[in-house]
């Protein structure tokens, strides 16, 4: 056992770490993801726990900043969550020939983790994304990127961020780390229940085709906001 598992984030930073790929990440039965080790192949490298941010919290850079901000842009403030800040960030990393990490939605609604570098894919990154996104899987590639000296901004839970620094285990002048205040993930597990039974009652089991978690269309006074999910049917 790398952790008890109700300290478990769920980063997944073992999982890519472990030199002998004994680990993998897999959903227990409330739909939250926590690492499985196959003892037989563990070599007890330890490099597990190495990179564990729970075990030891990773050493982040000095220059931590907290940030309030706006987009100019009315567009891009009404197809984001918060203010737009992460299309323009992310527009300023890819116009330098660098990568973004961020959440979107996959081929089943499911959230994920995806690296781009070009303007046009940053769409589907933009807006909140309500549940525990797989994320493992970018870090070797935002690791070898930072490592020929391309620039690199992931954007995740603080739980993802310090996860990824500390499977980097290292600080890097290229890469910038953002986070957001979080109040918990909810479970994919019911997320996808959620939208299975939207699907029947909104569109008679059409498929869905767009998700926007924090619609504006009805504003956001008194924390009123909706949600609104679009079917193939129309």
């Amino acid at each position: 056992m790398i952790l008890e598992k109700n300290k478990c984030t769920g980063c997944g930073s073992c999982a890519i770490a472990c030199s002998n790929k004994c680990i993998v990440m897999e959903e227990d039965n409330e739909g939250f993801r926590f690492p499985k080790i196959n003892y037989e192949k563990c070599i007890g490298c330890n490099l597990c726990k190495k990179s564990c941010p729970v075990i030891e919290k990773p050493a982040l850079s000095e220059k931590t900043i907290a940030i309030a901000a706006k987009n100019k842009n009315l567009d891009m403030r009404l197809n984001s969550s918060s203010g737009g800040f992460f299309y323009q960030l992310a527009i300023k990393i890819i116009e330098k020939g660098g990568l973004v990490c961020a959440a979107k939605y996959d081929e089943n609604f499911m959230v994920v983790h995806t690296i781009i570098d070009k303007v046009q894919d940053i769409p589907p990154l933009c807006g909140s994304k309500y549940s525990q996104s797989k994320v493992e899987h970018c870090f070797m590639n935002i690791k070898k990127a930072l490592e020929i000296g391309q620039n690199v901004v992931f954007f995740g839970t603080p739980c993802q961020v310090a996860g990824l620094a500390k499977f980097l285990n290292k600080q890097y002048s290229n890469l910038i780390l953002v986070d957001n205040i979080c109040h918990g993930v909810p479970s994919p597990k019911i997320w996808n229940k959620y939208l299975g039974e939207r699907r029947k009652i909104d569109a008679n089991g059409s498929l869905v085709k767009e998700v926007n978690q924090r619609n504006k269309s009805t504003g956001w006074s008194n924390y009123s906001y909706s949600v609104e999910i679009k079917y193939e049917n129309g």
